[in-house]
């Protein structure tokens, strides 16, 4: 879009993107006059239309969003009809998935778990792609699920190749943010995370966002397509986030927890998007990652567990910016499950010789060696560890127990969640049913790390 008035995707909002935000805001969705006012602000005559259909991916091509409108549709409002018809007539209303049931998907994420290379591999007309959300379960149809990992496998790449420095610079969205010089941060590789992107300084300065949140992802979808950084997301998020040229999908997998050495195949999303980052900067090459903003501390109320929903009326200050979650809904953190994931990680790095470094001013964070930002972005970095064979047999062993660990894991959750089979009380102490649900529940233990 070389002939642009000004730049469509420009990291401190423009005028007509921030209108478009806020009658999304009001409204639920972005009707097409406010479309069209945008993109003929935003494009030259001859671009007006190429603008519009991104503006129209952007605000109003996430499944939840066309749900909204369908429903004002049905309502009457005519706006919402014109637009949900030509959504239709472009295309651009299609969603590659569909609802299945909670066994069904469980079923196909413990196939996909057990061997992810095999499974990805072999998506295609017979086998989609599961996510499992505690609000529904999905199946993504499988070639889609190919072809947008076969097209991030490429950004990956490119991404990769682009990097400038051996140092990240992480950026956490906690209140001690507020005090970091963000002078330091010029010229070099920043990655931020969900709603630090509505920062606009904090936006400029980055080369890439992530979410990994379905409840961030879709309560303001729009912040996340309408920017020309770098994007990191769960193939399952491929619904509400659609995909744009800079989008990198990854299969993103939970249960037992483990660091992936290699992205491409799976990645953890657990209790943190930044973990999720942290095995994204590894795949990339950093020697170092500097970690900022990162608290590691939450207010919130007694008794609240790791993704109980939390509706924020109030200022946030568990945030950087008070305003960060105030009016929307968040998940319960569990800090004791974060700190569990940057110990996994840090163990990686040093492995391989690389280090995280908690450059966090104050926090609770005391996994990481703590330093300056400023000391350590012109410090020297050790160069790589070149593992002997019984290391590099040590890793691949651990690796191998992370896929059987995480298999079982999901595996005991269906149990859990479908209960006790059927007369199984009803069984002998001999019985084999019985002997082998007691081997599983052993094995299962066995596998625990020790304390």
């Amino acid at each position: 879009m070389s002939s642009m008035k000004q730049s469509f995707w420009n990291p401190e909002p423009e005028e007509a993107l921030t209108r478009c935000r806020a009658v999304w805001q009001h409204r639920g969705f972005l009707p097409l006059r406010d479309i069209y006012e945008a993109a003929a602000e935003i494009a030259e005559d001859n671009e007006i239309e190429t603008v519009a259909r991104r503006l129209m991916l952007a605000f109003d091509g996430a499944r939840p969003v066309q749900a909204q409108i369908d429903r004002a549709a049905r309502s009457g409002n005519r706006e919402a009809e014109q637009l949900g018809a030509l959504l239709r007539q472009r295309g651009l209303s299609h969603h590659p998935c569909w609802t299945i049931s909670r066994r069904r998907a469980r079923e196909l994420e413990g196939k996909l778990a057990a061997d992810p290379e095999s499974y990805l591999t072999g998506l295609g007309t017979t086998l989609p792609y599961p996510a499992v959300m505690d609000d529904e379960c999905l199946a993504f149809e499988g070639d889609w699920a190919r072809q947008a990992l076969d097209r991030s496998l490429d950004r990956l790449n490119r991404f990769i190749a682009a990097r400038r420095s051996d140092t990240a610079i992480l950026v956490g969205n906690g209140p001690s943010l507020a005090k970091v010089d963000l002078d330091l941060l010029e010229g070099q590789d920043v990655y931020i995370s969900n709603y630090a992107i509505r920062d606009a300084r904090l936006h400029r300065l980055a080369r890439g966002v992530a979410v990994s949140n379905r409840f961030v992802a879709r309560q303001e979808p729009h912040l996340f397509q309408t920017t020309p950084l770098w994007k990191f997301h769960p193939l399952w998020l491929g619904d509400v986030l659609r995909d744009t040229p800079e989008t990198v999908y990854l299969n993103a997998l939970g249960g037992e927890l483990f660091f992936s050495q290699d992205v491409t195949t799976r990645i953890a999303w657990h209790s943190t998007v930044t973990f999720f980052w942290l095995q994204i900067l590894y795949a990339a090459g950093y020697r170092k990652v500097c970690l900022i903003g990162v608290d590691n501390s939450y207010h919130q109320q007694p008794g609240a567990r790791e993704g109980d929903l939390i509706e924020q009326t109030a200022l946030d200050y568990n945030h950087f910016d008070p305003e960060y979650f105030r009016g929307k809904v968040w998940q319960a953190a569990d800090t004791d499950r974060m700190a569990k994931t940057y110990r996994l990680a840090r163990s990686h790095f040093e492995a391989d010789g690389r280090e995280i470094v908690n450059c966090t001013i104050g926090g609770n964070l005391e996994v990481f060696r703590r330093a300056a930002l400023s000391g350590e972005l012109s410090a020297s970095i050790a160069p790589p560890i070149e593992p002997d064979d019984g290391a590099r047999a040590q890793n691949n062993a651990a690796a191998r127990r992370d896929v059987v660990r995480q298999t079982a894991e999901i595996l005991l959750s269906r149990a859990r969640c479908e209960g006790t089979p059927a007369g199984y009380a009803l069984l002998k102490s001999d019985d084999p049913a019985r002997a082998l649900h007691e081997r599983v529940q052993a094995f299962v233990k066995s596998l625990e790390p020790p304390q």
